[in-house]
């Protein structure tokens, strides 16, 4: 059904991994620069504060906002 939808080769699938393992870290560092904003990206992290805080402060993302889980 993708393969219709999108108008993609019969053949796209059985591509799709070989394509992608063609692909450097030059590459992808390359894309990254020019697409990526790195002040822009925001940082989610699940857990129990008490137990990885420690290693996030390490990190240096700054400093962790605490979203308690029923405020969705």
């Amino acid at each position: 059904m993708q393969l219709a939808l999108y108008e993609l080769p019969d053949d796209y699938f059985l591509e799709f991994v070989p394509r992608i393992e063609r692909v450097t870290i030059d590459e992808v560092s390359r894309v990254m620069r020019q697409h990526v904003d790195p002040g822009r990206l925001t940082t989610v992290v699940v857990g129990d504060l008490d137990a990885i805080e420690p290693d996030l402060r390490r990190l240096g993302l700054g400093d962790p906002v605490v979203v308690p889980h029923d405020s969705f």
